[in-house]
């Protein structure tokens, strides 16, 4: 989402902000994103995250508030009654694309990758 029309200022709503991308030097613009979060070995989809945007590198700035938010949401535990939808996510595994002939560690049945 481009919004031109709304160019990020000092004092924005979701908090105190940079103008100005501090990796690159481009103009923020505001938008929204979604964030993956672990908790144990479920996959979480964290969404309606209000960032400042840089165009230039992808450097994405997020409001200590927002940040404040997304940790309360880790420490309840991502509760279901505050669940508001379910993402099938497709699995990939790396092993499928490597041409280097360098097999992966392939760990025991039952136990995961950190």
């Amino acid at each position: 989402m481009n919004d031109q029309a709304n160019p990020p200022t000092p004092d924005m709503s979701m908090g105190a902000d940079p103008t100005t991308c501090p990796e690159c030097g481009t103009a923020l613009r505001r938008d929204v994103t979604q964030m993956p979060l672990w908790f144990g070995a479920t996959l979480n989809l964290v969404s309606d995250i209000p960032v400042s945007l840089c165009d230039g590198c992808g450097f994405q700035h997020i409001a200590p508030d927002v940040d404040a938010a997304i940790g309360r949401v880790v420490q309840q535990g991502f509760p279901d009654h505050r669940q508001r939808d379910v993402v099938a996510v497709p699995v990939f595994s790396l092993d499928d694309f490597r041409d280097d002939g360098v097999a992966t560690l392939t760990l025991p049945e039952g136990q995961v990758r950190a």
